[in-house]
């Protein structure tokens, strides 16, 4: 068999679980991913250093443990029911996870409009500190686009891990180690961007909110369905002649719909004010705020005090 036919048949195996993927959007978006896969293979050129340099990639490629394989198991267990293999693929399409958090992340690490501050390092540019948008300190301070808890925004300007000026070392060094700042001001930034969620939009900018990503699945969750009414309810209804409720416009499967409300609590919505809020049909929230505690009233009080006495 021929590389191009080996190509071929990989990607007959790739589509055939992209397209029994419940959702359009889901579909579109690994059919292109797909294509961007398989299109590496391809471009490989054969050279006279390097002889069978496209065969002995495909067998890497092709193997159990490599990237794609993997990826179109993880398709066809999701296709199943598999809960664990259903998140990954729905984190991947939505941002929460590869190449597209990172793009959707990227506006809101840069500003053109404020100004670069000054190198730690005189004459380094690859030593300036790394700028805090407003948009960025925002998710970072917030418990519901975070994967681990909200930070303090004393640490951003501060970061935990710079160096003892205190030490032994900086005692016999007059002069502070700028490098060993810099590096701890970048890894320290770059860390806590890892452990933030990044909502699909914001504004007018072009963006998967503008183009309605987030309102299908709004869409596909519904809203909360009517409760079931008894007989005499329905009969009492008739007589007045009013309507019966009308069922919700929602996906049809309980469990798909369980998905993507977990899937709304990793999708932080923030507004022009820079106010981040989850989805009031999200389940599973990931706020460890602690906003997320209700008020103390009398009767939890009470049986906190019971509790304690036991």
């Amino acid at each position: 068999m021929s590389f191009v036919a080996k190509v071929a048949a990989l990607k007959e195996a790739y589509l055939t679980q992209v397209n029994r993927l419940p959702q359009v959007y889901l579909r579109y978006f690994y059919q292109i991913k797909a294509e961007d896969d398989l299109e590496a293979l391809l471009t490989t050129r054969e050279n006279a250093r390097s002889k069978g340099l496209q065969t002995r990639k495909f067998k890497r490629v092709n193997r159990a443990s490599s990237s794609l394989p993997r990826e179109i198991r993880k398709l066809s267990r999701a296709n199943v029911g598999d809960k664990q293999c259903m998140d990954h693929v729905l984190d991947l399409a939505y941002g929460r996870r590869g190449k597209l958090r990172r793009e959707l992340l990227e506006p809101y690490t840069t500003d053109p409009d404020k100004p670069l501050p000054d190198p730690i390092m005189k004459g380094n540019e690859r030593s300036r500190p790394p700028v805090y948008t407003k948009e960025l300190l925002a998710l970072l301070t917030n418990g519901i686009s975070r994967t681990t808890r909200a930070l303090n925004p004393k640490t951003c300007e501060t970061p935990p891990k710079m160096p003892d000026r205190t030490s032994t070392w900086a005692m016999y060094n007059a002069k502070p180690n700028k490098r060993r700042e810099a590096n701890a001001r970048r890894r320290y930034f770059a860390a806590e961007c890892m452990k933030t969620l990044p909502p699909l939009g914001l504004g007018d900018r072009p963006s998967l909110l503008n183009l309605g990503v987030l309102d299908d699945v709004h869409k596909l969750v519904g809203t909360q369905p009517p409760p079931n009414l008894t007989r005499r309810e329905r009969l009492a209804l008739e007589k007045e002649g009013k309507e019966m409720p009308k069922p919700a416009d929602r996906y049809p499967s309980r469990w798909m719909r369980r998905r993507y409300q977990e899937l709304l609590s990793r999708i932080p919505i923030m507004n022009e004010s820079l106010t981040v809020t989850a989805s009031p049909v999200a389940i599973s929230t990931n706020d460890r705020s602690a906003s997320r505690l209700g008020d103390l009233d009398g009767d939890a009080l009470a049986w906190y005090t019971d509790q304690r006495s036991k």
